[in-house]
Formats: C-alpha cells, structure tokens, sequence
C-alpha cells in the first residue's frame, strides 16, 4: 500500500499546486482588469 498512498499524495500535490496556480497566477490579475472594466 506504500506505493499507492505515495501516488495519492503526489496527484493531491499536483492538483492542489494547479488549483494555486490557476487563482492566483490566472484569476486573480484578470479580475482585477474585469473590475476596473465595470466600473468605467
């Protein structure tokens, strides 16, 4: 069960630093371009 716990927590890993990734390196600059936008 070693090598499938290992596997688990390394795809954990992976999906936790794409989830980073995607707020605050992809959502966040955009949105604030999106609410400078509806505010003008």
């Amino acid at each position: 069960f070693a090598g499938a716990f290992t596997l688990r927590q390394r795809m954990l890993n992976f999906v936790q630093n794409i989830q980073y990734y995607m707020m605050f390196e992809v959502m966040e600059p955009t949105w604030h371009i999106l609410e400078k936008n509806l505010k003008s």
